[in-house]
């Protein structure tokens, strides 16, 4: 009878300790995600068992924790679900994220702790013989996942621990250089790499919050089509813009997508931004190429500019990828999601008001506006001038004040004139179509890594850019 007593006590205890997480009144398109989740899980096993859910902000990653938060959570002796803790341990709150996880796994109001080596050591000795889900929502230091859940005998047997990121650098890793990539072995965690929506969805969960339908009226669905196009399957855009245009009348609608076409949506940009503001001066630099000029490019042509000049792209690249900012795809090209892009070049934008005080002009109007009037400065590194008729010459005046440039991407046209001490920042030079009888003289480009000759007019035996370099 004492052990049936026992075994009734601890399921009532169970019961009474499920909390469970408020969730979205609109769920679209997780059904595959917690199956795929589920599975990582596999709950059925008896090990401590660690889950990374990662991907870039706003693409679901707290909602699908709760949702199997609320699926298993009653099947473990004690959870906890701990949100934003990244924001909770930049204000210093670290014990008493420590007193939360305590206080909800016991189903105690408080535990005293004076500092987070007396938590660490109530966790571990209050914690072992315990079967506990925790959720460790919106980590981003190994710091704060050292002091909660770092080491599985902390924790009984059958135990699970998942934590959500948009930056994986922080978990144990090892790697292993081969060629031209870095593979990525971890040890400790099971992986799930969030996905955007699919066209389908996106437009549903769009329609939801536009028009409380599954899809929109006929007369609305070419804008809705294409709003979808313009934000991506993230489902954090799709809710704001969607519950913003909620009631509106077709003009806005129009004037709305218009404006996405210049600016990203404030709220999205705000979510973004928290990602941005994470990385160090290099990465940032490297982040900015690659959303104003890199899109589609094979990783290993920048790599060589970012080398030179001394941004570490060996390390740097790889940091990135796992903070969800930028994608290698399988033929080594470079990635972004739209909106990401769509950051990356509003941050250069809010640099300055005016044009010629910004660090990058990927605008060929934008660009051949500066130069021609003559207004560069210091600020610019990077230009794109194509698009630009076979005839069109280049001064030496024109690039005078553009002391920084690192990189110029011309197509078409020409230089002309005396180019002595200018362009020597240049790491980079892309000339698609470029001429044969190049006017420039005393053009000097030392420190040039990369030049690039697309479908250009020049034989094999031309040595046309011998004394350039």
């Amino acid at each position: 009878h004492g052990e049936l007593s026992k075994l009734i006590v601890a399921e009532v205890s169970t019961k009474l300790n499920k909390r469970d997480k408020k969730l979205p009144d609109h769920l679209v398109g997780i059904e595959d995600s917690v199956k795929d989740v589920m599975r990582l899980i596999d709950e059925g096993l008896s090990d401590v068992r660690y889950l990374v859910i990662h991907g870039m902000g706003g693409i679901g990653k707290t909602t699908l924790a709760k949702v199997i938060f609320n699926q298993i959570s009653s099947r473990f002796h004690g959870c906890s679900f701990l949100l934003s803790v990244r924001e909770a341990s930049k204000g210093g709150n670290d014990v008493q994220l420590q007193n939360q996880l305590l206080s909800e796994i016991l189903n105690i109001k408080q535990v005293e702790i004076s500092d987070c080596d007396a938590g660490i050591y109530q966790i571990e000795r209050r914690f072992r013989n315990k079967k506990v889900l925790i959720v460790l929502d919106d980590l981003d230091k190994r710091e704060q996942f050292s002091i909660l859940a770092e080491k599985r005998d902390w924790f009984g047997l059958g135990s699970r621990i998942i934590i959500t990121t948009r930056d994986i650098n922080f978990l144990s890793i090892e790697e292993e250089n081969q060629e031209n990539n870095v593979r990525t072995h971890f040890k400790e965690f099971a992986i799930y790499q969030m996905r955007e929506l699919s066209h389908c969805h996106a437009l549903q969960l769009f329609s939801k919050h536009a028009f409380e339908m599954d899809s929109p009226p006929q007369d609305y669905y070419h804008i809705s089509r294409n709003i979808i196009y313009k934000v991506g399957g993230l489902p954090l855009a799709l809710e704001v813009i969607g519950s913003s245009l909620c009631g509106k009348s077709k003009p806005h609608w129009k004037a709305t997508l218009k404006k996405l076409h210049l600016v990203p949506n404030q709220d999205v940009y705000h979510k973004l931004m928290i990602s941005f503001d994470m990385l160090e001066d290099e990465q940032k630099e490297i982040f900015l190429d690659i959303a104003c000029y890199f899109i589609g490019e094979e990783r290993i042509h920048p790599h060589y500019m970012w080398k030179a000049l001394d941004f570490f792209p060996k390390i740097e690249i790889p940091v990135l990828s796992r903070m969800s900012l930028i994608k290698v795809d399988g033929n080594d090209k470079l990635s972004m999601h739209d909106l990401l892009r769509d950051l990356g070049r509003e941050i250069v934008r809010k640099e300055h008001k005016f044009l010629e005080e910004r660090s990058r002009l990927w605008s060929p109007k934008d660009a051949l506006n500066v130069v021609q009037h003559r207004k560069g400065t210091d600020k610019i590194t990077a230009l794109k001038l194509t698009g630009l008729p076979k005839e069109h010459i280049f001064t030496r005046e024109e690039f005078s004040s553009l002391h920084n440039l690192r990189l110029l991407e011309l197509e078409g046209g020409n230089l002309t004139g005396d180019f002595k001490n200018l362009l020597s920042s240049l790491k980079w030079l892309s000339w698609h179509r470029c001429p044969s009888d190049l006017q420039a003289v005393n053009l000097c480009l030392e420190n040039l890594v990369v030049l690039k000759l697309s479908d250009s007019e020049i034989p094999e035996n031309w040595n046309g850019w011998g004394p350039c370099l």
